[in-house]
């Protein structure tokens, strides 16, 4: 669920520019994956959610490499870091 919601974050940003061009839909969707879930956890939400970005950020340098890589990888780590 939550590689899912950032997912449609890097989305925003790798089509539109802006990693909260779709934050809409993900909250949309983690609310009410939140309101279904009987065991939610936000932490553990938190804690998968940085470990995405920190995928993502790996992929866009060093295996897409698109023109802007370098800013992508800075925007998709500092959502990473408060995370943890």
């Amino acid at each position: 669920m939550a590689h899912f919601v950032t997912h449609i974050r890097f989305l925003g940003l790798s089509c539109g520019g802006a990693l909260s061009r779709f934050d809409h839909l993900a909250e949309r969707f983690l609310r009410t994956y939140r309101e279904g879930a009987p065991d939610y956890s936000a932490e553990r939400v938190r804690l998968y959610q940085a470990v995405s970005y920190l995928k993502l950020a790996y992929i866009v340098a060093l295996v897409q490499r698109p023109r802007t890589w370098q800013l992508m990888v800075a925007s998709l780590l500092r959502e990473a870091q408060p995370l943890v």
